[in-house]
């Protein structure tokens, strides 16, 4: 009995976190400060089209996938057919097959993107000097949030019972190895490849969709063109003449120019263009609230419908969606939304593990 008084311990932390931090961010939502501080970022340079690959790419590995299972699982099916529950070996099989489909289209869709677009691992949310500071976001997110989820989850399977089919699976072949693959799948696969497709790819391009100012063909084929031209990170050069690439060009520094101190005439002279970094127009100014609102919406309604078998689960999941589409509009960074995630799924996992493995023994105990 090891992880029940672990998650005890945890839903502790986790409450007093909880009001802790609300308090905190009533306060400053009462001084008119936002929870979390827009931080200024470029537009994200890919279009429609990509979102249509990701979309397409998945497809094919599905299709590939249960090409390649059909002799594993049978083609028997159809009116008048029982379909009889998967053994373990099928279970494991297709936990694989789920979490290689998730990993391929990560590993292929993102390199097209970036080859195609220009973006950076900036654009795809990654920035691994910030790593502890976004640790500190998902953590207090998830104290905030998950009290939220499940409080709204426990009210509803009194409603209609909570299903998912990883729960199915481990109910109707409860072994641990496959109990190890379902946390693997839920707890690290499902926060990458969902804050992934659904913040960084679609949010991204929602936000661009409604903020974007430049060629509207760049919403649909991707590209960029700067937004504010007066907002860039080496500092006041001004923008270039009708210059509109996927990324903004390098200014030529020429070699030949030299300026000269007027303060000391007899100084040797120095150039006149150092060393500068390459071009990056931000944001630096958050949209309209209506703008800001719209693509965390949306992207969400969206998760929380791909979640619709799960029974009333996507309804909590719409609560937990708007909060990391929050995070991600502020930060435009993956990884507070993907500690989230994480802690979320873990915490079921764990929950599931008791209620499997330790409730049982528990009761044969008392039984003696």
């Amino acid at each position: 009995m090891i992880v029940a008084p672990f998650i005890g311990l945890v839903a502790i932390a986790v409450i007093l976190g909880f009001f802790i931090l609300w308090i905190l961010a009533l306060v400053k939502m009462s001084r008119g400060q936002p929870l979390l501080a827009y931080e200024p970022r470029r537009q994200v340079p890919w279009g429609l089209v990509d979102l249509g690959l990701m979309i397409l790419v998945l497809c094919l590995s599905i299709v590939v996938s249960s090409y390649l299972l059909k002799g594993q699982f049978g083609a028997a099916s159809g009116p008048g057919i029982e379909k009889e529950p998967f053994t373990l070996q099928q279970n494991m099989l297709a936990i694989l097959a789920d979490g290689a489909m998730k990993v391929a289209t990560m590993l292929i869709v993102t390199p097209i993107i970036m080859l195609r677009t220009g973006c950076t691992w900036r654009d795809m949310g990654i920035v691994p000097k910030e790593a502890g500071r976004d640790i500190c976001i998902g953590l207090a997110a998830f104290c905030m949030l998950a009290p939220i989820v499940f409080a709204i989850q426990g009210l509803l399977t009194q409603l209609e019972p909570y299903k998912h089919p990883l729960i199915e699976m481990m109910t109707n072949t409860p072994d641990l190895q496959l109990f190890a693959l379902l946390c693997v799948s839920a707890a690290i696969l499902a926060p990458l490849s969902e804050e992934w497709a659904f913040r960084v790819l679609l949010q991204g391009w929602l936000e661009k969709l409604v903020t974007y100012t430049g060629n509207s063909l760049h919403i649909l084929f991707g590209g960029l063109a700067p937004s504010h031209p007066n907002v860039f990170e080496n500092g006041g050069l001004p923008a270039p003449a009708d210059g509109i690439t996927f990324l903004p060009p390098v200014p030529e520094r020429p070699a030949e120019i030299q300026w000269i101190d007027p303060a000391n005439p007899y100084a040797s002279p120095a150039s006149a263009f150092e060393p500068l970094a390459p071009l990056v127009f931000l944001d630096d100014l958050p949209p309209p609230a209506w703008k800001q609102w719209l693509p965390i919406c949306f992207s969400s309604i969206i998760f929380a419908l791909m979640h619709i078998s799960h029974g009333l689960a996507w309804i909590p999941l719409t609560f937990l969606a708007l909060g990391l589409g929050y995070i991600y509009q502020r930060t435009h960074r993956i990884l507070p939304s993907i500690v989230v995630h994480f802690c979320l799924n873990a915490l079921s996992m764990a929950a599931f593990w008791v209620q499997m493995f330790e409730a049982p023994q528990l009761q044969q105990m008392q039984g003696k």
